[in-house]
C-alpha cells in the first residue's frame, strides 16, 4: 500500500492504500503525505532519472549477454 510517481509526472496511489483510506484506516493527513512524497519525486526528476538508469543497465546486460553467448557455447541457453 503506497503511491508511485510515473515518469510523465502522473501520481498514483495503490488500490489497497485508497481502500484503507476509505475504510478510515488511513487518515487524510497520511494520504496527503504520500501524495506530497510522490510530488517530491516528480519535482526532483527521480522517476525519469531512474528510468534512464534502468534502460542503460538493460542495454549493458543485453550487450554483455550477447558477447558471452558468442564466447561461451551454451551460455544463451543458460540465460534463457
Amino acid at each position: 500500500v503506497n503511491g508511485l510517481a510515473a515518469p510523465d509526472g502522473r501520481i498514483f496511489i495503490t488500490r489497497g492504500f485508497f481502500n484503507k483510506y476509505r475504510a478510515g484506516e488511513v487518515t487524510a493527513d497520511e494520504l496527503a503525505s504520500v501524495i506530497a512524497h510522490e510530488l517530491g519525486h516528480v519535482a526532483l526528476g527521480h522517476t525519469r532519472r531512474r528510468m534512464i538508469d534502468f534502460s542503460g543497465q538493460n542495454a549493458l546486460r543485453t550487450a554483455l549477454g550477447m558477447i558471452l553467448s558468442r564466447l561461451l557455447p551454451g551460455f544463451g541457453v543458460y540465460v534463457a
